[in-house]
């Protein structure tokens, strides 16, 4: 893919991202209208971590607050990411951008929400519940590439790859079995095969930062390879963010990630 065109489609990318916390800003009103209520019995329980669950409340206001840091998060360092290295044509840092993108998916849990408030059909919100997994998938095979171009190999044609990871994720997203009749306070409903799910994410994961580590054998990845375990790791926490220590370890071992991530590949790439 020539440079301009990746910059096109990071552009769309942006006018997107724009949408979608457009959106998320428009379901916020809109449940503060509708007098939404958190101790609603048909509301479950809150989802705290993989396997994990509890009748908390309270993890429903640190869960909207992780969604508010993760739009931000993932919308402030896609323009960082986008305008320091526009003139660059590393795949890595175009599939990292890709990867930061997908962090605007979280909004639709908002809609979610809003829908059950509306006691509209389920099936509705079972859709937005696979647009959110879809993201999240997606997001995780967008690194999951990224780390495997720092093992030098040569392709260029970046639109074939976003095809399979788009092509992947939806068909992943769509054979997810869900439990319609549990929604939790995070505005997601519990899943069928949380365990197959878990081990799924969990080999990306690895694999992830196995390939930055195999990478740092010939060139300087070690520092990456720690930051992408960092930001892996930090992104898991913020999505659950059912709790106020959970919300601030996450945020800041993200941060940590990034900021080592960052300052790693612009000494690698920002003059290419």
């Amino acid at each position: 893919m020539i440079l301009g065109s990746r910059n096109f489609v990071l552009s769309i990318f942006l006018i997107i991202s724009l949408l979608i916390i457009l959106l998320y800003i428009l379901m916020i009103c809109m449940l503060a209208i509708s007098g939404f209520i958190i101790e609603d019995n048909r509301l479950f329980e809150s989802y705290l971590f993989w396997f994990i669950y509890s009748k908390n409340i309270d993890s429903f206001v640190w869960s909207q607050l992780g969604i508010v840091i993760l739009l931000i998060l993932g919308f402030c360092l896609y323009i960082r990411f986008k305008m320091l290295f526009r003139k660059t044509g590393s795949a890595e840092i175009f599939f990292f951008e890709i990867f930061l993108f997908t962090f605007l998916f979280e909004a639709f849990r908002q809609v979610i929400l809003l829908l059950y408030t509306y006691n509209l059909p389920v099936e509705f919100s079972i859709f937005f519940m696979r647009i959110i997994y879809f993201g999240r998938f997606s997001g995780l095979l967008a690194f999951l590439v990224s780390s495997l171009f720092a093992l030098d190999i040569k392709y260029q044609k970046y639109e074939i790859l976003i095809g399979i990871i788009s092509l992947t994720s939806l068909g992943f997203a769509i054979s997810i079995p869900i439990e319609s009749q549990a929604i939790l306070y995070s505005g997601l409903f519990k899943l069928g095969d949380e365990q197959g799910i878990f081990i799924i994410c969990l080999t990306l994961k690895a694999f992830i930062v196995l390939n930055f580590l195999i990478a740092s054998l010939k060139r300087r990845y070690l520092m990456i390879a720690l930051a992408s375990f960092f930001i892996i790791l930090g992104r898991e926490f913020l999505i659950f963010s059912s709790s106020i220590p959970l919300l601030i370890l996450g945020t800041c071992i993200f941060m940590a990630g990034i900021f080592i991530f960052h300052s790693r590949i612009k000494m690698l790439y920002y003059w290419v």
